[in-house]
């Protein structure tokens, strides 16, 4: 069978608390956001861990008429507990990461098209899982409110 971690989905419900500051001084701006995600468990006993994840960026603000470019750098922290399986750990769950945050956002009108880029800097992983290569991320919205 594949493994749970492998499936779409979780089979629970989650919440998800999230804290989020913004501050910014004319094209110069810091982004820091924490989030909790705690999880439950679904109809056969499996529960993934409870997950801390915090970033904070710094990023600059280029304008042109209604054209803005977002270029942003930081570090992302993410801790996640050992996952459960009808009341035993999984020994090869959860750990600690930092990853080094690379973005470029680009905003036109009301759309916006995000990318980032994320290498792991540190990682420390509870038992024998594989490493973090790297992530690549891309984003597109719309704004519908103005």
């Amino acid at each position: 069978p594949i493994e749970k971690s492998h499936q779409p989905g979780t089979g629970s419900w989650d919440v998800l608390p999230n804290l989020t500051y913004l501050a910014k001084y004319k094209a110069i701006g810091v982004n820091v956001n924490l989030s909790y995600m705690i999880t439950t468990e679904d109809k056969h006993g499996f529960k993934n861990s409870n997950r801390w994840n915090a970033n904070v960026s710094v990023y600059k603000e280029f304008m042109k008429g209604k054209f803005a470019v977002y270029p942003s750098l930081g570090l992302y922290y993410e801790q996640a507990g050992m996952t459960n399986y009808q009341g035993s750990n999984l020994e090869k769950s959860g750990g600690n990461l930092i990853l080094a945050h690379g973005g470029l956002d680009f905003y036109y009108r009301k759309f916006s098209l995000s990318t980032a880029f994320h290498l792991p800097t540190l990682q420390k992983l509870n038992g024998a899982q594989p490493h973090m290569n790297y992530r690549f991320i891309v984003g597109l919205s719309y704004v519908i409110n103005t």
